[in-house]
């Protein structure tokens, strides 16, 4: 019989909004893994069981329907699907399923649980009252407690959750998102019905993420502006959250709504990013921004800025300037330069080898105990 895992920390209340960037990381994971004979199964938390979710998931693997609403109900569910399918272990991608995998361990419920860790806590938490931060911090040392392996998707976000959750430094191993394949590619493929794009007058620059603080879109409206200024050119913005009409209302005050188009979500972002001229990510604080790493498969020029893990995506500048968080000016600087002096194709593409979904998958299989199945 041929080994089989579980993949915890998906909803289905996604659809509309986007999603994180563990669901492409945990889907072409899962491809690769079903590739190597390796069956996987999504644990995802349901409002309704049965329900569909709002992106697809590899050929093969299989859907177990999880309480979203009850606690008490879900933990009962994921312990019963341990006791029916005998998984080698499940993997949680996200703060819900870490929780209800180390109450099974601390109920010796026995199992291995892996979880995966893709943002530094420690910036997450800044502003927080001190009781929401010391209940954080309780909770991600239990996960370092219990878990039977941590994988970091960076070295920062390694340094990061050691320092918070004095974990075992022995026990966590850093692994690169599982993000190039020939899936991504093809999907770039795809053609764009859009004129900013089929009549290429002016440089198109493109952003893409969830429009939420954490992101700082302001910061890159008012750096576009500086740049429109000196270079007549056009932004997209894709994505969808909780601070559209706040980003809209910029938008209106800079008086850039000939200039600027907020697109939404799109589920395949690919042929954007591939066809633009620039792709600028402005975050506030990151963990490893799966969009860079696209966008340099792409052979996609990108400025960042320097928060998280992008300094370890970008080689330390090596494959696109790095900024200070929360400077316009600054990022207005390092568009010019890019647009005025792009990288090599070339240059880039080889910076993301190191996101190789099939090598990635290896060293999770490695950290797993997994071998290949038939």
């Amino acid at each position: 019989m041929n080994p089989r895992i579980g993949i915890i920390g998906f909803t289905n209340r996604l659809r509309g909004r986007g999603y994180s960037g563990a669901v492409p990381v945990a889907k072409n994971l899962a491809a690769e893994l079903i590739a190597a004979g390796i069956g996987v199964d999504f644990l995802v938390f349901q409002t309704q069981p049965g329900r569909s979710l709002p992106f697809d998931l590899p050929d093969g693997a299989t859907i177990v329907d999880i309480d979203l609403n009850d606690r008490t109900r879900a933990m009962v569910q994921v312990r019963q699907y341990i006791v029916d399918v005998a998984p080698q272990g499940i993997m949680s991608t996200g703060t819900r399923g870490s929780n209800i995998l180390t109450t099974l361990k601390k109920s010796r419920v026995p199992f291995k649980a892996w979880i995966s860790i893709h943002h530094p806590h420690s910036q997450e938490m800044k502003g927080w009252g001190f009781f929401r931060r010391y209940k954080r911090i309780r909770r991600l040392r239990a996960w370092a407690s219990y878990a039977d392996a941590i994988i970091a998707v960076s070295k920062m976000t390694r340094d990061d959750f050691i320092r918070v959750s004095r974990c075992d430094p022995d026990k966590i191993r850093v692994i690169y998102n599982p993000i190039v394949n020939s899936e991504l590619k093809r999907l770039a493929d795809e053609t764009i019905d859009h004129p900013w794009f089929t009549h290429l007058s002016e440089p198109v620059i493109i952003s893409v993420g969830r429009l939420a603080a954490p992101k700082d879109f302001f910061t890159l409206l008012d750096s576009f502006n500086m740049v429109n200024r000196k270079m007549p050119c056009r932004l997209v913005i894709l994505g969808e959250g909780p601070q559209r009409k706040l980003v809209e209302n910029r938008i209106r005050e800079l008086g850039l709504s000939e200039r600027v188009q907020l697109r939404g979500f799109i589920n395949n972002p690919f042929p954007f990013m591939k066809h633009s001229s620039l792709l600028v990510l402005s975050s506030a604080w990151e963990g490893t921004p799966n969009v860079l790493i696209e966008a340099m498969a792409l052979g996609t020029p990108v400025v960042s800025t320097d928060c998280g893990g992008t300094k370890e995506v970008l080689g330390d500048g090596r494959y696109g300037p790095l900024v200070p968080p929360n400077n316009p000016q600054a990022l207005a600087r390092a568009i010019i330069s890019v647009l005025d002096n792009p990288p090599k194709p070339d240059l880039l593409r080889h910076g993301a080898q190191r996101f190789d979904a099939t090598a990635a998958a290896k060293k999770y299989m490695e950290v797993m105990g997994l071998t290949q199945g038939n």
